[in-house]
């Protein structure tokens, strides 16, 4: 009498046709396969720009002659910046490259493209500088191929010149590059006007002869030569909020200090 000394599963495979035993030994390495394409899809899918997370076309790209891939990249950005102080809109917001504006250079690595970008909607100028890997250049060191650099233009260049260039949370941004400033009022009144320091909010617990209603403040400081005529200082005053205006920047972001003198 045979005995089989097989348990089942011996019995089943030896009973399996060659053909059943390849797909039986092939489903663990389909399984792994799957995974491991699933792992990609999603680091893939995790790493894309989603288009409806902006609402802005830069309708005249082209004229960069940059690859279509930074476009993307560039209107997000920008869009970020707008909506730093605007509420999103439904819909599409285009945005124009000034032409004359645009400059482009370039090295062995790197282009180089500056402009400025109208955006009428929001009545924003924005000064875009953009540099990326040339196409030759195979990326093995640099990271990102592309730095996108957006800040307020000066003040001479923007197309809208009655509106405030919101580009941080820091006012200062908008006017360093103008400061120090000195000048002369329309009276021929000497003005000058400078950053002062800045007081911190939590300055305020260290020294109780803070008063608090001004940490936390961004100040500036405007010295006059008034020799103590009120006329002249409230022509000073109204000069300073529309010199901060014509710089992009709204004068209700600083706390002035106002500094009279006399000399000849």
């Amino acid at each position: 009498m045979y005995n089989n000394q097989n348990g089942p599963i011996q019995n089943l495979w030896h009973n399996t046709t060659k053909t059943q035993k390849i797909v039986i030994l092939s489903f663990p390495i389909i399984l792994i396969l799957v995974f491991i394409i699933s792992i990609i899809l999603i680091i893939n899918q995790s790493q894309k720009i989603d288009p409806d997370s902006y609402h802005i076309d830069i309708t005249n790209y082209n004229i960069t002659d940059a690859p279509e891939k930074y476009k993307l990249p560039l209107q997000l950005q920008v869009w970020n910046h707008l909506i730093y102080a605007n509420p999103p809109i439904a819909t599409v917001t285009t945005a124009t490259i000034r032409e004359n504006s645009f400059i482009k250079s370039s090295d062995d690595t790197f282009s180089y493209t500056s402009f400025l970008l109208d955006i009428p909607e929001f009545k924003q100028t924005y000064e875009i500088k953009f540099t990326y890997l040339n196409q030759n250049i195979k990326n093995t060191q640099y990271g990102e191929d592309y730095i996108i650099n957006i800040s307020c233009p000066n003040y001479t260049d923007t197309a809208y010149p009655d509106s405030i260039c919101y580009i941080s949370n820091d006012p200062y941004v908008n006017i360093d590059q103008y400061l120090p400033y000195s000048g002369y009022t329309t009276n021929n009144t000497e003005i000058s006007i400078q950053k002062e320091s800045y007081i911190d909010s939590s300055t305020e617990d260290e020294d109780p002869s803070i008063d608090s209603s001004i940490a936390g403040k961004n100040f500036l400081w405007v010295s006059l030569n008034t020799c103590h005529n009120q006329d002249l200082l409230k022509e000073g005053m109204e000069y300073t909020h529309n010199w901060l205006k014509t710089r992009l920047t709204n004068p209700d972001n600083f706390l002035i200090e106002y500094y009279e003198y006399c000399s000849e």
